[in-house]
């Protein structure tokens, strides 16, 4: 009976989501995010695109270049960053602020995103998620930022699922995708943040302080990011001052709505840079980010606020 009820409940959730297999977010530097890109490139099939703000890692690159022997392949980096890879399938993309996504799309059907730059040290050391999804409507929607990015041309549009949702910044307008989650929180919000400087969000958060509202931020990032205001305003948020960054860019609502990608809240990443989201509305995915959310929050002890 019970197996029959989590099959049910599966079918219902690929339904809802629109993919041929459960989310997986995986959390490094407990896991190897370098690793979970490397497998699915060297499992690829027929094309591999990603986009990449800084790429160094020297397994990442070598499992690239094997992989375009055998199948289409093309990498978007950053034109501060091109130099680290020369590779004839690789690309800088120009533009007045910064190439900042971080995603591959793989045989039109997987999609990998989150916070993790593939840089060298990055991985033992930084506190990131990536997120892995099989959808092809997602991919869809992945691939059309990426040739647009590969083109130079620009056009809103992303992916709204019932339960997942994909959006490209500046023309997605990101800010306001997370100010409307957090406008519709009825329980909780929890939120990490790299850097966060935005005062529109945080003003969303401070109206929201009757829920429970808790907040982490990079511990080098805090100085000039809107925590001492929200600290002010009652919100308990705290730094996180351990070794390596706390690079994450996650929005938990409610426990059963999760928000990650590249997008820091910040006027450079409202107005500038290229950016994606991707909002999903999964319990099992939430949960996953808030033991995360908390593996963080307990290891940040008082005198670190």
């Amino acid at each position: 009976m019970k197996a029959a009820l989590f099959a049910l409940s599966c079918l219902m959730l690929i339904a809802c989501l629109e993919i041929e297999q459960p989310v997986h977010a995986y959390f490094c530097a407990a896991e190897s995010c370098t690793e979970v890109f490397v497998q699915q490139i060297r499992n690829a099939k027929s094309e591999v695109k990603c986009a990449f703000y800084h790429l160094n890692d020297e397994r990442l690159m070598a499992a690239i270049t094997e992989k375009a022997r055998d199948v289409s392949s093309r990498i978007i980096i950053d034109e501060d960053y091109i130099k680290d890879f020369d590779a004839s399938f690789a690309r800088a993309r120009h533009s007045k602020g910064l190439m900042h996504d971080k995603f591959c799309v793989i045989d039109n059907q997987l999609v990998l995103t989150g916070s993790f730059n593939p840089v060298e040290g990055s991985d033992l050391r930084d506190a990131n998620n990536v997120i892995l999804m099989n959808s092809s409507g997602i991919a869809r929607a992945y691939e059309k930022e990426f040739d647009e990015l590969w083109s130079g041309t620009e056009s809103a549009g992303g992916f709204k699922g019932r339960q997942a949702y994909a959006y490209f910044c500046p023309e997605d307008r990101c800010a306001e995708k997370v100010l409307t989650a957090i406008g519709e929180a009825k329980n909780s919000i929890y939120f990490m943040t790299y850097s966060f400087t935005d005062r529109e969000i945080a003003l969303a958060l401070i109206m929201q302080k009757n829920l429970d509202v808790r907040g982490i931020i990079d511990g080098q990032q805090a100085s000039s990011s809107v925590m001492g205001w929200l600290d002010f305003q009652g919100i308990d948020v705290i730094k996180d001052t351990n070794p390596g960054l706390m690079h994450h860019k996650v929005f938990i609502i409610d426990n059963e709505t999760v928000i990650t990608g590249s997008y820091n809240p910040t006027e450079n990443g409202n107005r500038y840079n290229d950016e994606n989201l991707v909002l999903i509305k999964d319990k099992r995915v939430a949960e996953a980010y808030l033991n995360e959310f908390e593996r963080l929050w307990s290891r940040t002890d008082d005198n670190k606020r």
